[in-house]
């Protein structure tokens, strides 16, 4: 089993300040081999003799060939990308969204790699019904669609997210109705955890449709700075072992991600180094 990380889990949002070869160093030095990148538009861009100060790159603005190479030289392989370009609030909005998208395809192609995930927009208020968020998922369908059928060769998924259209296992399976087979679920571990849902059930029901999973930990205790608090592999309430007895009985062709967010930035390396040792025992102890 192979697993892999993001840029984002080495680095910090708001905070980004890891040089972007530091970042692909420290997460090799955990024994990671495979990488999802993800792109920020306010990033800095890499090309040919460039040191980004940050890990999160401007993909857009950024030669293909010199990310492959610095990534290739960490040892790493890119087997995602990743870019929060959805904005579902208007109807220009999502014809920029599909844009955007469509690009965030092209640096997949050039990086070589088979899937990209994005976001999922927001939705009105966290946790809603199903049958009031119906429109708005089909809004998000229909963006992802616009990626899917440009890209038909590519795995298109989107991030299962608290206070987004797609919360439940409810709100997925409808999705899943309004796409393409190539357009699925990146399946949020952590987020499934905070919005309560069994989402290991996914795994049963659509292995295919399901390009990448997330191993995020999210706390519930009633404690907890934020209904999103994500922390180091162990130390929150994700039921892992009921994805992995799944995964055991279900083939599937899955990118393995672990992340995390809400560790300071100087303690990432080491928890990073620690969840991967977890996970890589839970792997190990759980039977199918």
């Amino acid at each position: 089993m192979k697993f892999g990380t993001s840029t984002h889990a080495i680095s910090e949002f708001g905070n980004d300040i890891k040089p972007f070869h530091q970042a692909l160093a420290e997460i090799r030095e955990c024994g990671f081999e495979q990488l999802m990148l993800l792109m920020s538009p306010a990033g800095p861009p890499l090309r040919a003799g460039d040191r980004p100060g940050a890990s999160m790159l401007n993909l857009f603005d950024s030669d293909a060939a010199a990310v492959r190479q610095a990534v290739q030289e960490a040892g790493l392989e890119v087997v995602s990308v990743h870019g929060g370009l959805v904005n579902l609030s208007t109807a220009e909005t999502r014809r920029e969204s599909m844009g955007q998208l469509t690009k965030l395809a092209d640096c997949a192609r050039e990086l070589g790699c088979g899937v990209m995930s994005h976001n999922a927009g927001q939705a009105p208020e966290p946790l809603m019904p199903h049958e009031t968020k119906r429109e708005l998922i089909a809004q998000l369908a229909e963006v992802m669609r616009a990626a899917a059928e440009y890209a038909p060769e590519l795995r298109v998924c989107v991030d299962i997210h608290y206070h987004s259209p797609v919360e439940t296992i409810r709100d997925c399976e409808y999705l899943l109705e309004l796409v393409p087979d190539n357009a699925g679920l990146l399946l949020n571990i952590g987020h499934m955890t905070t919005c309560n849902q069994p989402g290991w059930e996914l795994l049963e029901r659509y292995p295919e449709r399901i390009p990448v999973i997330a191993y995020k930990d999210h706390r519930m205790d009633p404690g907890r700075p934020h209904p999103v608090t994500s922390v180091e592999l162990g130390k929150g309430e994700s039921p892992f072992e009921e994805y992995i007895r799944v995964l055991k009985r279900r083939a599937g062709e899955h990118v393995h991600l672990i992340t995390f967010e809400h560790v300071p930035l100087e303690q990432k390396k080491e928890a990073l180094a620690r969840s991967l040792v977890y996970l890589k025992g839970l792997w190990e102890e759980v039977q199918p």
